[in-house]
């Protein structure tokens, strides 16, 4: 009597169930097909897995709306390319309740409004950690505006820790360098958190961390900035009052930004 083991994983994923293996209740994404199968699950509607990243991927289309689980890159890159004259543009549509933390997010975004790298839109509670976003943001028309180097409109609460915005974000209309936008009483954090991309909008408003209504909840911690076009930290054309530590690009290159 033969038998078979329960699983066969090859090129990280089953050759017997198609699905990749498992450890504490995260997705163990070992390759693009790992990574594509949990794409093609979540835009099916199964909308909670947990995933830990054991590679670099690729990404070029958005995800279905709806996320509420947890990535976990472990330091990992994942590369955007979703580029066209329309189109709202990001890794995932909308956010529901979702944790993403060590992971960086290159590539280039480029559409119609509302692109980020992490969300067009959340609507209940996100926690961003040890992210680093370095995408090229591009917006193409001026029927809105909100686009963002993190997360484009905020319609619940975020917290970001630990984060850099090494983004260029080159918008039609409205920008932030974290936020593209956010309605009255939202709530958003920021602890030890670095902007250090760059961020134009030719109408509208612009601020270097959060584009947000001025009688929202804001705090920001321990955060540094590099100058660049906006004159704002916070706020929307009016500034907040927040506070962040400006450096140049000197203390970014030699590492003595991260002694301060």
């Amino acid at each position: 009597t033969s038998t078979q083991d329960s699983h066969d994983y090859v090129d990280g994923l089953c050759s017997y169930c198609g699905s990749p293996e498992e450890a504490d209740g995260y997705l163990l994404i070992k390759s693009q097909k790992g990574w594509d199968y949990f794409v093609k699950k979540h835009n099916a509607g199964t909308t909670n897995q947990n995933v830990r990243l054991l590679c670099d991927v690729k990404q070029d289309t958005p995800l279905s709306d709806g996320y509420c689980g947890t990535l976990d890159g472990q330091g990992h890159t994942i590369t955007l390319n979703m580029v066209g004259e329309t189109g709202r543009f990001s890794l995932f549509g909308v956010i529901g309740s979702a944790t993403i933390r060590n992971v960086v997010l290159d590539g280039e975004l480029t559409g119609e409004s509302n692109l980020a790298p992490i969300a067009a839109r959340i609507d209940q509670t996100l926690l961003v950690e040890n992210v680093v976003t370095k995408v090229k943001i591009t917006q193409t028309t001026t029927n809105d505006g909100n686009c963002a180097g993190m997360v484009a409109l905020v319609n619940g609460t975020a917290t970001f820790r630990n984060c850099i915005s090494a983004s260029t974000v080159s918008a039609t209309k409205d920008a932030g360098g974290f936020v593209g936008w956010a309605p009255a009483q939202k709530n958003i954090n920021l602890e030890n958190c670095i902007m250090i991309g760059e961020v134009t909008a030719t109408t509208g408003a612009s601020s270097v961390f959060l584009r947000v209504r001025n009688d929202c909840n804001v705090t920001m911690t321990n955060c540094f900035y590099v100058p660049c076009t906006p004159s704002i930290l916070a706020g929307n054309n009016a500034a907040m009052p927040v506070r962040a530590t400006e450096v140049d690009r000197a203390d970014v290159a030699s590492g003595a930004l991260c002694y301060r």
